[in-house]
């Protein structure tokens, strides 16, 4: 946040599916924006914990020593920093969290840094089933991140600036992008990417694309890589994504080659800030690009899904820059059980606890409970009137001969064999016969219009039913055909339908009645 002169303005450096390096990344990468701030905001732990503990891209190590470098990049710069501990219920472990928890708070406490512990709060209030309402708990609801917002802005004032009585013995850290490079092959084309949030200059590795990192980076370590494929000049043999799961499917294979090792990173269809958990130097000379040699993937990436039969490679690479580190500095290999550190605890100091931020979600969970009490069974009501009314409207349709029953053709044979039985039936047959196809016309319209309310109420075909070959059997009954006959003789009444009827009725009592 920047105070200007008509109040505060707001920029958000952030990318989704993050950890504290990407945080580390924009700060360098944009240190003559932050020269003015009033307020620094960082949240990285959501992302970490799927990294470390569900997609297993990242070691937890290589966790720890890019929140060393964050946490002790951010003090240097001597303005307010606010640290922000999300509540993740998506993973059910505790012992992740307390892990990750750890970290962040100790670091803090080490560096005076301002801290805001949202997973602390829920669970103070008995708030984790409540947690995992919105968005499989990976998230919690905008509003609750809103009002949380508007307490931060109102206490700017009140927050503390970080310690000063510390070395700051990070490592020199580069930013690279791909016109830095030396050009061995092919060629570079850049193009601009611009949508609501973001704007960058893009860079191009087509397949016959070739780089080399110069001297300048040389006995660097490679952290991470900025990306952002887009479908511009499109000249594969399939669609680009269409949507934001497709995105995932379809990725970038660069290959990163030096003196001793081969490398392989993908990117997917999103913007993306993607870490390496490998060890590579850049040594000289040192290459990139795509990766046409199919050599094998050295790990995975959160958010790009290689494994798939739906995954597509493409042949060609949309990056942004590379973040390195210059081996000049801590890289915080100290031997430390991070298992261990999920029995421990430290307390904030209350000059930097502001936990007192968070709102009420108490009582934001009291009100939405209430609510849902009283309007559930209101907002039930009629899809438990249809439910009924479809219950009641297949009960004894279970099975396939049950089924065959509720035919037209069956109804219709025996209302006739039922009416025949007497001279009163004869002479109410045809109001009968009548009010019979009525009723299942009734019944197949209220039918019909449920299943398109709700396709999933539609009936499975009578061969998915165990009796079938009774339903095939019970259509070869003298009710079914008696009832065939008369809806075909209703159907050819102007050419003499019913005087054929008379004569096949008597033909079919002859043949049933011989066969019994």
């Amino acid at each position: 946040m920047i105070l200007g002169g008509g109040g505060l303005e707001f920029y958000n450096l952030a990318l989704g599916g993050s950890t504290a390096l990407q945080n580390l990344y924009e700060i360098i990468r944009h240190k003559e924006l932050l020269k003015n701030t009033e307020l620094i905001i960082t949240e990285s732990n959501v992302n970490e914990l799927h990294e470390v503990f569900v997609h297993c891209d990242l070691s937890i190590s290589n966790i720890y020593r890019d929140i060393c470098w964050l946490y002790k990049h951010l003090a240097s710069l001597n303005k307010k920093i606010l640290v922000l501990y999300l509540a993740e219920y998506f993973i059910k472990d505790n012992s992740p969290h307390n892990t990750i928890n750890y970290i962040h708070k100790k670091l803090c406490l080490e560096y005076g840094l301002n801290f805001v512990d949202m997973r602390k709060y829920f669970e103070k209030h008995h708030l984790e089933e409540f947690g995992r309402r919105f968005d499989g708990g990976i998230h919690q609801f905008e509003f609750i991140m809103r009002e949380l917002g508007k307490n931060i802005i109102q206490s700017i004032q009140n927050f503390k600036l970080p310690k000063t009585d510390f070395c700051n013995d990070n490592p020199s850290f580069k930013i690279c992008t791909p016109k830095d490079m030396k050009i061995i092959c092919g060629e570079l084309i850049k193009t601009n990417m611009k949508n609501s949030m973001y704007d960058e200059d893009i860079y191009r590795i087509n397949s016959n694309t070739r780089l080399k990192f110069t001297q300048q980076f040389n006995n660097c370590t490679l952290l991470g890589i900025h990306s952002w494929n887009n479908a511009s000049q499109w000249k594969e043999k399939f669609n680009p994504p269409a949507n934001w799961n497709e995105c995932l499917y379809i990725y970038s294979s660069l290959a990163f080659y030096n003196k001793i090792q081969t490398i392989t990173k993908e990117a997917s269809f999103l913007k993306q800030f993607i870490n390496l958990n490998l060890n590579f130097k850049i040594d000289y000379p040192t290459f990139i690009g795509i990766n046409k040699n199919n050599s094998s993937f050295k790990e995975k990436n959160v958010h790009v899904i290689t494994w798939s039969d739906k995954s597509k490679q493409i042949n060609f690479c949309d990056i942004i820059a590379f973040f390195l580190a210059k081996n000049d500095g801590n890289f915080h290999q100290e031997q430390i059980d991070f298992n261990a550190l999920a029995e421990k605890d430290t307390q904030i100091p209350k000059e930097y606890n502001f936990d007192h931020l968070i709102p009420p979600i108490e009582l934001y969970k009291e009100i939405i409970d209430e609510y849902c009490i009283r309007t559930d069974p209101i907002k039930l009501t009629p899809l438990q009137n249809q439910i009924n009314e479809l219950k009641r409207f297949n009960e004894n349709l279970n099975l396939a001969k049950a089924r065959v029953h509720k035919h037209l053709a069956y109804k219709l044979g025996l209302a006739l064999i039922i009416s025949s039985k007497s001279l009163l039936g004869y002479l109410r047959m045809p109001f009968i016969l009548s009010y019979t196809k009525a009723q299942h016309s009734f019944e197949l319209k209220k039918y019909q219009n449920a299943i398109a309310k709700n396709p999933n109420l539609k009936l499975p075909p009578l061969e998915n039913y165990p009796d079938y070959k009774e339903a095939l059997q019970e259509k070869q009954c003298l009710t079914y055909k008696l009832g065939l006959a008369l809806m075909q003789a209703d159907k050819t009444w102007y050419k003499g339908g019913y005087v054929k009827f008379y004569f096949e009725s008597k033909r079919l009592k002859r043949e049933f009645k011989n066969k019994v």
